[in-house]
């Protein structure tokens, strides 16, 4: 990496830190808080975008309630299936990804962290993340196997190499107690880390060791629910992934 790289990457760094201290001391919005168990005791499929991530598997969870997150939206042209609720935390995606949600009827939420945006909308909806990143040191949670949920998300989501990691923390926020994974393969080892049906458009800087970074905030995430009424499952078709019970997705849809 020449210097001016490493000069570009540290100034998109600061600035970034810039936008997440204005923020560190805000509260959630009211339209955030006022979705506090709203939807208590329904289920919800969180769909990432992994390559085991199919048409067919979408169009089997139409009418459920269902989470999905950046590229996912390139799949719409194919499928009739829409999410309800559409998860933004990555800077480059929300840019991508953020203004094309508006004219889709059937997502009823956009939720993304305000430090990105600070549109009033009710259909988009920011929540206050990496609150104890940036007052602790950003740099901390960067090492493997620290990262856990937010015990209060009223007050912050907690931030994770993975977006599925906040989509997760918001659906419980809003009652949801059984959650199932879908597309979550966690494997950035092989030649294919997207789906072909919901590809980034754009190169992902992500290494061999975010797969494992993912793992392990998952991992602490089953440890934070085990003595909880929420239930989170894997309906992923193979990947990495093995913290949580692995239902396959046909099941998950009949209960």
């Amino acid at each position: 990496m020449d210097n001016n790289s490493i000069k570009y990457k540290l100034m998109k760094s600061f600035w970034a830190n810039v936008e997440r201290f204005k923020h560190a001391f805000s509260r959630q919005s009211e339209i955030f808080l006022s979705l506090k168990n709203k939807y208590e005791n329904k289920k919800c499929f969180i769909v990432a975008t992994g390559p085991s991530l199919t048409l067919e598997d979408l169009d089997l969870i139409k009418g459920q309630y269902s989470f999905s997150v950046n590229s996912s939206i390139n799949a719409f042209d194919n499928t009739t299936w829409r999410p309800t609720f559409y998860v933004l935390t990555d800077t480059l995606a929300y840019a991508k990804f953020s203004d094309r949600v508006d004219g889709i009827e059937e997502i009823e939420k956009v939720f993304y962290p305000v430090w990105m945006d600070s549109r009033k909308s009710d259909k988009y909806i920011h929540f206050i993340n990496d609150r104890y990143q940036i007052l602790h040191a950003q740099a901390i949670n960067r090492y493997r196997g620290t990262i856990y949920p937010s015990k209060k998300p009223e007050k912050y989501i907690e931030d994770a190499p993975s977006v599925i990691f906040s989509s997760i923390q918001i659906a419980i926020f809003m009652g949801f107690k059984e959650i199932y994974l879908l597309g979550q393969d966690c494997n950035y080892k092989c030649s294919q880390q997207h789906s072909k049906i919901a590809d980034l458009g754009f190169t992902c800087v992500a290494d061999y060791s975010t797969g494992d970074r993912m793992i392990d905030v998952f991992y602490n995430y089953a440890e934070a629910i085990k003595d909880t009424d929420v239930k989170i499952f894997n309906c992923t078709r193979g990947g990495l992934l093995e913290a949580f019970e692995r239902v396959p997705l046909e099941e998950a849809i009949k209960r």
